[in-house]
C-alpha cells in the first residue's frame, strides 16, 4: 500500500494545500524504518526523541526486541542517546502538492544483532584438546604440547562473547 498516492499529485499546478504555516500541508508519517525482511513501515516521530524512544516504536511495528536492533540512517549507525534531530530525523515538513509527489522520506534501516559464534570456536578447541589427550600415549606426549597454546583461549574466548 503506498503512502502517497503520487500519480495523482503529478500535473497539479504548484501551489501549498492545507492550512498550516509556510505553507502546504505536514506529512502525518515523517519516517519510513525498513526491516530486516525489506518490509517498510511509517512512523511519526519528532526530533526530540531519543533514538532508544524510536526503537521501542520499532519494536511495536516490527516485532524486534529493542536490545536485539540496531539503526542505520545514512550508513551510521544510530547512537541510543542521541536526540533524532541531531541526525535531521523527525522534522516536520510543509511541502507543496507538486513537491510531495517527488519527496522522499527518511529512512532508517532495522539491523538485528546476531550473537554466537565464540561458542563453536571454544567447543571446537575443546575437542581439539580432548583428541590431543587421547593420542598423548601414541606421541610420546609431544601432542600435549598443544595444551599450551589452546587452553588460554578456551578460558578467555567466553567472556567475548557476553
Amino acid at each position: 500500500m503506498p503512502l502517497y498516492d503520487h500519480a495523482s499529485l503529478i500535473g497539479e499546478e504548484d501551489k501549498a494545500w492545507g492550512e498550516t504555516p509556510g505553507g502546504g500541508s505536514p506529512l502525518t508519517n515523517n519516517l519510513i524504518v525498513r526491516g530486516p525482511g525489506g518490509q517498510c513501515y511509517p512512523l511519526n516521530v519528532q526530533g526530540d526523541m531519543r533514538v532508544q524512544d524510536l526503537k521501542a516504536q520499532v519494536a511495536t511495528a516490527i516485532g524486534v526486541a529493542v536490545e536485539e536492533q540496531y539503526l542505520l540512517h545514512r550508513c551510521k549507525i544510530l547512537q541510543d542517546h542521541e536526540a533524532l534531530a541531531s541526525y535531521d530525523l523527525g522534522t516536520q515538513h510543509h511541502l507543496s502538492k507538486k513537491a510531495m509527489a517527488t519527496y522522499q522520506m527518511p529512512t532508517v534501516e532495522v539491523g538485528i544483532r546476531q550473537r554466537g559464534g565464540c561458542f563453536i570456536v571454544t567447543f571446537t578447541l575443546l575437542t581439539i584438546l580432548f583428541f590431543a589427550t587421547l593420542c598423548a600415549p601414541l606421541t610420546c606426549g609431544t601432542s600435549l604440547c598443544l595444551y599450551l597454546f589452546l587452553l588460554p583461549p578456551v578460558f578467555i574466548l567466553p567472556f567475548f562473547c557476553l
